[in-house]
């Protein structure tokens, strides 16, 4: 009867304790041993995006090599930001219709001066000029395209025209103006794509960003009297 109580284990004493330690049977997580055969992790970029890894890099090579560049050519050169003046501002067409629209056309005589020893510019296509009273566009028109060389200044005649609305309050605004100062304040603004040219090499990709203040006499008559003109004018990338 004192038997009942007990079990009895049958076979290999050693075998039965190794097994019971974990190590027969099936493996678990931690046991399993990496397949030699299998290829190690790639390291750094995978395998899917080395191009795009390259790419980037040749990409910042090429924005690197080309600020140095710029700046070689900045520090050697030293180039001076050019400089605008208006001469004239004569009234073409000012007439405010039946609609309440209002119609105008000027024709404005603006001096360009490149006071660089040897840096060329090119004004590129693409640059337009404006003329504003109050924030009110009242014509605009395209900047020539031409090549300015050293020391030089050139003037150029530049055609603006401008259809609008609410000439009758327009109008109203600028004769009280008239009254109370004498004259009326005009703003001329200019957005110049240029290129520079230093010796053989070409800089393109630059605009200039202008801003006259113009006092005249009127804008409804054939002859506009400026007595004062501030400008300036600055580069941007």
């Amino acid at each position: 009867m004192s038997d009942l109580g007990k079990f009895h284990l049958f076979g290999d004493p050693e075998a039965l304790n190794h097994a019971a330690s974990g190590s027969v049977g099936s493996p678990g997580l931690c046991d399993q041993e990496e397949d030699p055969g299998e290829d190690p992790p790639p390291e750094g970029c995978p395998s899917s995006s080395r191009y795009l890894c390259w790419a980037f890099s040749v990409l910042m090579i090429l924005l690197v090599s080309g600020g140095a560049i710029v700046g070689i050519l900045y520090l050697a050169y030293q180039p001076e930001v050019p400089k605008y003046s208006v001469s004239s501002l004569k009234m073409m067409k000012f007439n405010p219709r039946r609609s309440n629209n209002l119609y105008a056309i000027f024709s404005l005589v603006v001096g360009t001066e490149n006071p660089n020893k040897n840096v060329g510019i090119y004004y590129d296509e693409g640059s337009t000029v404006r003329l504003l009273y109050k924030g009110y566009k009242l014509c605009e028109g395209p900047f020539p395209e031409f090549y300015q060389g050293h020391w030089n200044t050139t003037w150029l005649q530049v055609p603006l025209t401008g259809y609008g609305q609410y000439a009758t309050s327009l109008l109203r605004w600028m004769q009280q103006q008239k009254q109370q100062t004498g004259f009326l304040d005009l703003d001329l603004r200019v957005t110049q794509l240029v290129s520079l040219k230093f010796g053989r090499v070409k800089v393109r990709g630059l605009k200039l960003v202008g801003h006259c203040w113009l006092d005249v006499d009127n804008v409804d008559g054939s002859i506009i009297s400026i007595k004062e003109t501030i400008c300036d004018l600055r580069m941007r990338l």
